[in-house]
């Protein structure tokens, strides 16, 4: 990076969390695995290229920076201007060797079903989660053409993203990818390139194997985020048990956390699926008319004519192959370890036939289930909408109330999954009062 023509510069390091991990795939498969990113190491990599990517998209965002964006990020050759690349410099995050696979049903985007290639199935790479990293960057300035309360600016709205939740790589509205900011500060050094001592400084930093940053600034306080979320804590209804499995084994799904530790996981897909249908029933009783996206696709003909823009509300919120969804839900994890003798079960059942709906004979399978037999088994996870209607929340509050009562219930079994709600804060606008008066029609 060239600094000779610049007088300041700044070197940020942000100490960072991925509490459910992330994927970044390689663009290459084994097999019928996604494989995520390495370096030439080997070691599993987020790629600078990637986060700049990430935080130049949500900043073009806001209407405070859309005009400074290509002043910051770059700008593709252009005769009319006489800086094209970026004042910013993200580096390549390395992580440890701490890698999970996870199953997932193959869905055709025509049809909106499993799809029947390779069994419908396919794992993703992902790294464990509870990682935590340090993410580092540089921006040079200029006292001459913009003033350095901007360059302050607009390095704590990017912290600022991650102190909300930044969502990096595949899957990201399914479970995976939250990048957060481990607590509201980060460390920065500035840097006076005109003194003989800082320039010396910033050259080492630049050229070390290692990047760090002693020095610690607070986040300052920022506008109220478009980015509502709710933190949930759940566990077992009384005499309830829970089957969520991955593929075709029929075991709980567990994960292994940065702390080397196995954690009982239930997959934000499954909350993702769950929660888009309930709320399509709300959407649908409110006289809201729904698109199929079957029919979509089947009208225009050519995939390349589907509509890219969303033609109702639910649509818009959860996505369409096309358009990417603007709510998230975080895979919810149990708050203490595996314990394979007190939370498992043994489930016995008879094949049902399915022409004629009576028991096939002779034969059977069974299954292990999650039970709560101590009353301590509980989860935690966060559903988060960016930018969202009056509408949108109040669905999703009687989608959480319905959770609640029994009405909706999660994994395998018909007859069982229920869940009870024991904790539920509002980390954002609205209130949690307000939240509570949306959710009621006042």
């Amino acid at each position: 990076m060239k600094s000779e023509n610049y007088e300041i510069a700044y070197a940020v390091e942000l100490p960072v969390v991925f509490p459910e991990g992330f994927s970044i795939g390689s663009g290459s498969k084994n097999g019928n695995m996604t494989s995520i990113e390495r370096n030439g190491k080997g070691m599993p990599v987020l790629r600078g290229t990637s986060v700049a990517g990430i935080l130049r998209a949500k900043i073009s965002q806001d209407a405070r920076f859309a005009e400074m964006v290509e002043y910051y990020f770059g700008k593709a050759l252009n005769k009319n201007i006489d800086r094209q690349e970026s004042l910013f410099h993200f580096y390549d995050t390395e992580f440890p060797k701490s890698l999970e696979e996870t199953m997932h049903n193959k869905i055709c985007r025509h049809t909106g079903s499993v799809s029947t290639e390779n069994k419908g199935l396919f794992s993703v790479e992902r790294t464990a989660a509870g990682l935590k990293a340090n993410l580092f960057f540089t921006l040079l300035g200029d006292r001459g053409e913009k003033d350095e309360q901007e360059d302050m600016d607009i390095i704590h709205v990017l912290a600022g993203y991650f102190a909300e939740g930044l969502l990096i790589g595949g899957n990201g509205r399914s479970g995976c990818g939250r990048c957060l900011l481990q607590d509201r500060s980060f460390q920065m050094r500035k840097f006076d390139l005109a003194k003989p001592e800082d320039a010396a400084a910033w050259l080492d930093l630049l050229y070390a194997e290692k990047k760090e940053v002693a020095t610690r600034v607070a986040l300052q306080q920022t506008e109220n985020s478009d980015c509502f979320s709710v933190d949930l804590k759940f566990g077992l209804a009384e005499g309830q048990d829970l089957l969520c499995a991955e593929g075709n084994d029929m075991t709980p799904v567990s994960s292994r956390k940065g702390d080397g530790q196995l954690y009982w996981m239930i997959p934000g897909s499954t909350f993702r699926g769950i929660f888009k249908a309930w709320m399509s029933r709300l959407a649908a009783r409110e006289g809201i008319q729904l698109s199929d996206s079957v029919e979509n696709y089947l009208k225009c003909g050519d995939k390349k004519d589907v509509q890219a823009t969303p033609d109702d509300e639910i649509h818009d919120l959860f996505g369409t192959c096309e358009c990417r969804g603007r709510i998230h839900f975080t895979d919810a994890y149990s708050e203490q370890p595996v314990i394979w003798g007190t939370d498992i079960q043994y489930r016995p059942h008879v094949v049902i036939d399915r022409f004629t709906g009576g028991t096939n004979d002779g034969k059977f399978f069974s299954c292990k289930v999650l039970i709560d037999p101590t009353g301590k088994l509980a989860f935690s996870m966060q559903i988060s909408i960016e930018k969202p209607s009056e509408s949108e929340l109040r669905w999703l509050a009687q989608t959480l109330r319905a959770l609640d009562l029994g009405l909706i219930r999660i994994g395998s079994s018909k007859a069982s999954g229920c869940l009870k709600i024991r904790e539920c804060n509002v980390r954002s606008n609205p209130t949690e009062l307000e939240f509570a008066k949306i959710a009621k029609g006042e």
